[in-house]
């Protein structure tokens, strides 16, 4: 058992350390998503204070040290809100001061506790300290799933600007909120048990916090060596076009993107093909949702799949692989391909290449 906890405090210190590394390169790190940045440094900066409490639970300090259990505490209120604003901020480049507002519950604690510190009102704070950790249980869970909202609505908005999603795919940032969402689930899981049934091991019970924490620390690292992740998108609103203009504009963008078979371009965007046909990309993606019924995303692959088709069915399909031959129709990706061809002809490509030998 001392092996196990001498353990648990080296991995929970090595993790502090690697959390404040982290923030403090986030923070300088000088890219157009400065503040987003700073929101993740923010969670990094509280999910260390947390591990350092559990170290210190761990320790023989605990006693002489009790008084950091309340400014643990108080970091966790800084968790949910810095989550959220991370993943807003990123996505809708949020300016001015408004999301100060996200940690009013933060100052207010730091408040009470700090007027405690100075005139102690020893049976109210407690009370004001089950209150604090239901607000971050709330907070987590609430903010989690709209982060959850915010980055399928970005994943949805892509498809309207892009032909190609593997830069943009949030998928594991998806996973990683999954797990910390599953994380908290699992600690009070187990606070539930040591209350109705037995106590649970500190061992046991504070490690979930080095979960937290090597979770934390991977999306702090993924978003430092790829400080461009997400793109930021302009929100189209719908103009009025006529039903006339519409079928005009919808026949100048098919005429460009068979005669210069613009699909074939893996990483088309659609500023690109409104370059070509002399329009607003706005004007572009309106005419292809009312005319086509489609977003840009799906439009392209439609050619896509026509060529692949063609492609297929020629007699020197069997001298190319797949791969080849998708990626000349401007895949860049086979899972891609592979979806786009099922949707439209309800058979995957090599199905189809064997029934047409």
């Amino acid at each position: 058992m001392i092996l196990i906890h001498d353990v648990s405090i080296l991995l929970n210190a090595i993790f502090f350390g690697l959390s404040l590394f982290l923030a403090v390169l986030l923070w300088n790190q000088r890219t157009s998503y400065s503040l987003s940045n700073r929101m993740l440094s923010v969670l990094l900066v509280a999910m260390a204070i947390t591990t350092f409490n559990t170290i210190i639970r761990l320790s023989y300090y605990m006693d002489a040290m009790d008084f950091y259990q309340h400014i643990s505490n108080v970091a966790l209120l800084l968790m949910g809100p810095a989550i959220y604003l991370f993943t807003k901020i990123r996505i809708s480049n949020t300016n001015g001061w408004t999301w100060v507002i996200h940690f009013v519950p933060f100052f207010i604690y730091a408040l009470l506790l700090t007027m405690h510190a100075v005139v102690p009102f020893q049976q109210t704070m407690e009370v004001i300290n089950n209150v604090a950790f239901l607000t971050f249980v709330l907070q987590w869970v609430i903010y989690i799933i709209m982060s959850f909202y915010l980055i399928n609505a970005y994943q949805k908005q892509t498809k309207q600007s892009y032909s190609d999603l593997e830069r943009h795919d949030l998928g594991w940032i998806k996973i990683v909120l999954s797990l910390l969402l599953a994380t908290l689930i699992m600690r009070l899981t187990l606070l539930v048990y040591s209350i109705v049934a037995e106590k649970v091991l500190d061992v046991v019970s504070l490690n979930l916090t080095l979960i937290f924490a090597m979770i934390t620390c991977y999306l702090g690292y993924k978003i430092f060596k790829n400080p461009k992740l997400f793109v930021k998108l302009t929100s189209y609103s719908q103009s009025k076009l006529s039903t006339k203009d519409l079928q005009l504009y919808m026949e100048k963008i098919e005429s460009v993107m068979t005669d210069q078979a613009l699909f074939a371009n893996p990483k088309l965007t659609i500023t690109e093909l409104a370059d070509q046909v002399n329009l607003h990309s706005r004007v572009v993606s309106q005419t292809l949702n009312q005319e086509a019924n489609q977003n840009f995303f799906d439009y392209v692959n439609s050619y896509r799949v026509k060529d692949l088709i063609e492609r297929l069915k020629s007699p020197s399909a069997n001298n190319y692989t797949l791969q080849v031959l998708m990626e000349e129709s401007g895949f860049q990706s086979p899972s891609v391909a592979y979806a786009a061809f099922k949707k439209v002809t309800g058979t995957t490509p090599a199905k189809f290449r064997k029934t047409n030998l």
